[in-house]
């Protein structure tokens, strides 16, 4: 296969296609449990907030998405570009009804719960399918900016998964059901973010993931560090004590925060250490 001019090892195509699966399957499994009234497969955890319907027909439209470009070296498909401007306009008419303050038709065109907001996903979960749709819109057009709106939706879909983990999405959740993301769509968005940035490998610090030589073995054995430190370190933090939305409201973005300025250090070092080689 070739991507960006560069030869990609298939092993990497089957794991963007794995992604690719993880985001179709969460959104059959949402669809599935809003059909069958099975609240198990809408949130992932009991008592939890489920995905709204139209939520999974974007997470279910993005991967496909995503599998159309790893099957697809040239790049030339317009397959991606075509769900990719479906998923991005869901989230733009969801940002919109949010702007105005109105529930559009598109929020209550495949259900209708009986919930404060019907159907209409959180501005969050907008966000991320607007990044991710613009990513796959973008990649024939400009492949920088098609990596940096995929970092968008890694960042958003870590950010949530993060909360779940520290139990801060559990008190919000509590507190404002409707501004809480669930965890089917914050799991789906993080796998989509990273398929989209594995979609471009030879460039940024993915290249340098996916390169060889000092400098890439070092950003392969530090990147795990980098992701799992800042997370267990908050864990620890929160050990022992329910986290409140006053006294943790922060600790998810410093989280992120703390991984990226840790990723940032070892794609500097690696960076150095590979031109000195």
């Amino acid at each position: 296969h070739q991507r960006d001019g560069v030869h990609l090892p298939p092993n990497l195509d089957s794991v963007v296609r794995g992604l690719a699966a993880a985001s179709i399957v969460i959104g059959l499994a949402v669809l599935i449990g809003w059909v069958g009234q099975w609240p198990e497969l809408t949130s992932f955890i009991a008592g939890g907030i489920p995905s709204k319907p139209n939520t999974a027909v974007g997470l279910l439209l993005a991967g496909i998405g995503l599998w159309t470009m790893a099957r697809d070296p040239t790049g030339l498909s317009s397959v991606p570009a075509t769900l990719g401007g479906l998923v991005a306009g869901l989230g733009l008419v969801t940002i919109a009804g949010h702007l105005i303050d109105r529930h559009l038709v598109l929020d209550q065109l495949l259900w209708q719960p009986s919930s404060v907001l019907p159907g209409q996903m959180t501005l969050g979960t907008a966000l991320g399918l607007v990044l991710a749709g613009t990513s796959m819109l973008l990649r024939r057009f400009h492949a920088g900016a098609a990596s940096v709106t995929g970092l968008g939706v890694l960042l958003v879909g870590t950010l949530m998964t993060i909360e779940y983990l520290l139990g801060i999405e559990l008190v919000y959740g509590a507190q404002w059901k409707t501004a809480a993301m669930a965890l089917p769509t914050a799991l789906g968005l993080l796998v989509l973010g990273c398929g989209l940035l594995l979609t471009r490998p030879r460039r940024g610090f993915t290249a340098m993931l996916t390169g060889h030589g000092p400098g890439a073995t070092l950003a392969r054995r530090m990147t795990p560090v980098a992701v799992l430190v800042p997370i267990g370190v908050a864990w620890l933090a929160t050990m022992g004590t329910l986290p409140s939305a006053q006294g943790h409201e922060g600790l998810s973005f410093g989280v992120v925060t703390g991984m990226a300025m840790l990723l940032a250090a070892t794609h500097w070092t690696s960076v150095w250490l590979q031109r000195t080689e």
